[in-house]
């Protein structure tokens, strides 16, 4: 019997490499994004982290291996409940990418079964290529 991939195998579930975060690891995001914040309000630096690094009521929810990671939006407004992407390589800084968890879900199982690739916040697409199994343990592989 093969197990699905755990965080920092070369594939995820998840489009783009994201593997979903733990109870424990939704819990210490949100905990350093907190920190994040109010070291940004100490510092006087809270325009360039507010709402773009992190903020309170944001809630990881996935990562990839070089930090990327998705985020919840639970600030009220026009972006509640939405999937918003930071990735400091390219600089997303709380770019929507989907409007809700269950947007995100429903185009990532479209995309797996019609093999249609997916848009990502920059505009590239992606697709589930193959499983890769190693070990015992599958991974999705996203190119």
């Amino acid at each position: 019997m093969s197990t699905w991939a755990r965080p920092g195998g070369p594939g995820a579930l998840l489009p783009d490499g994201h593997y979903p975060l733990d109870a424990e690891g939704m819990r210490l995001g949100q905990r350093d994004m907190e920190r994040e914040v109010a070291w940004s309000l100490e510092d006087g630096n809270a325009e360039l982290v507010v709402g773009a690094m992190a903020h309170v009521r944001w809630i990881p929810l996935s990562r990839t291996s070089v930090g990327t990671q998705l985020v919840v939006d639970h600030r009220e407004g026009p972006t509640e409940g939405a999937v918003l992407e930071i990735d400091q390589d390219v600089e997303l800084w709380g770019v929507l990418r989907w409007k809700s968890l269950a947007e995100m879900f429903a185009e990532t199982v479209k995309s797996l079964e019609t093999g249609r690739p997916m848009v990502t916040a920059i505009g590239q697409e992606i697709r589930a290529e193959h499983v890769h199994e190693t070990d015992g343990t599958r991974h999705l592989v996203w190119h």
